[in-house]
Formats: structure tokens, C-alpha cells, sequence
């Protein structure tokens, strides 16, 4: 996660979504005071080029991955100490990545080595895996309150995009090239069942909604 006073933006990293590299990105153009938070030792990125520009830095009280409600929580009481942190939730750009439910779930497979634990259905069904979903992310009491989405499957041209919006110069070397896992699925289609896309459909109903998803 970022919080970026130099440029005004708050990037919440969702899971499974080229969180880390988007992160990496962004992280080249903060300044000293941005808040940028850790990546995990086992994203699969570390040791390429980009992470000698990932500094984390000024992020105690802050953490991968965090909601909305948890950030707007910790920004509230950051605010009683530091008073320019009373409107950054509310004024700062806000804004997240997504990607298709079924395919993130394939990923995450892959990524938690399920292989070793059973077949897909069978870690699919597995009880820890029941609330991976993306709303946190960007809605609060059921209302989308972020400004923007970077999409997966459209990430490159979205970065560009919102470098444009944030007055950031886009520049090509601070992206990472996607690691081979981030498309680890193939076609992950490949992997369902009726009944596990079913499941996924049910479980990730209010993303495929919002964004207007197909399997």
C-alpha cells in the first residue's frame, strides 16, 4: 500500500492482482515522507532490478493489503498527532486493482503450491480460502468510494493512464515485467468444474457485478 503526499494518491493493494509490481512502480516516484509499506519475502519478486527503488518507508501503524475501513481507521488516528492527515482519505485519488475472481482463484492455487495440498476443488473448498474477496478494497457500506481501478488484464495501458491523471511521468523501466506465476493459470478455465464455477460465481458475486466479469 502507498499513501503518496508528494502526488496525492492512495494505492490499496488488493491480492493476486500485480499488487506487488504496481506497487513497485508507484514506489519510484514517491518522495521521502510517502507512505510505503513492505512487500512480502515471498512475492516472487524479490531480487529484480526495480526493488532498488522500493524503499518502505514511514509505514508504522500501516500494512500490505489493508481495507478501506482499516486505512480510513489508522489515517483517523495518525490525524490527532499530524494534522495533515485530517483530509487525506477523503481528498487524496484513490484507487485499487482487480482482476477476473476465476482466474485470481487459479492464481492463488498456484501461488499457496495446492498442488501439494489435493486437487483445485478440494482447496477451493478449504474453509481459509472462503473470504479472499476484492470489495475491501474499494467499497464501504456497499458504496464504491475509490476513484479508479487498474485492471489486470489491461495493466500496462492502465498505468499509463493513471501516470497521465496523477501528473506522473510514465517511464517504462520502473515496470516490472510480470513474473511467469502472475499468468501461472495459463487458461485457467482449464481448472473448473461446473460446480467450482459455481462456487467462485456465488462467493465473488458482488465483484463480477461491479465489473461486469465473465467466466
Amino acid at each position: 500500500m502507498i499513501i503518496s503526499h508528494k502526488y496525492k494518491f492512495i494505492y490499496l493493494k488488493s491480492i493476486k492482482t500485480a499488487g506487488t509490481s504496481i506497487e513497485v512502480f508507484l514506489s519510484a516516484y514517491c518522495g521521502t515522507d510517502d507512505i510505503i509499506t513492505s512487500i512480502a519475502e515471498d512475492s516472487g519478486l524479490r531480487g529484480k532490478d526495480g526493488f532498488k527503488w522500493h524503499n518502505p518507508r514511514n509505514n508504522q501503524g500501516f500494512r500490505n493489503h489493508m481495507s478501506l475501513y482499516d486505512l480510513e481507521h489508522r489515517l483517523k488516528q495518525k490525524s490527532k498527532r499530524d494534522i495533515k492527515y485530517k483530509l487525506v482519505f477523503d481528498d487524496y485519488y484513490k484507487f485499487t486493482s482487480i482482476r477476473n475472481p476465476w482466474d485470481i482463484m487459479v492464481s492463488m492455487y498456484h501461488f499457496d503450491n495446492g498442488q501439494k495440498e489435493g486437487s483445485f476443488e478440494e482447496w477451493l473448498l478449504a474453509s481459509r480460502h472462503q473470504n479472499n474477496n476484492l470489495t475491501r478494497y474499494y467499497k464501504m457500506s456497499g458504496e464504491i468510494v475509490v476513484d479508479d481501478f487498474i485492471r489486470f488484464e489491461t495493466l500496462y495501458d492502465d498505468l499509463i493512464r493513471i501516470s497521465k491523471t496523477l501528473n506522473i511521468e510514465y517511464d517504462e523501466k520502473y515496470v516490472l515485467h510480470l513474473k511467469n506465476s502472475a499468468h501461472d493459470s495459463g487458461n485457467y478455465r482449464d481448472f473448473y468444474t461446473d460446480e467450482t464455477k459455481a462456487i467462485v460465481a456465488k462467493r465473488f458475486a458482488k465483484e463480477i457485478n461491479d465489473f461486469n466479469y465473465n467466466f
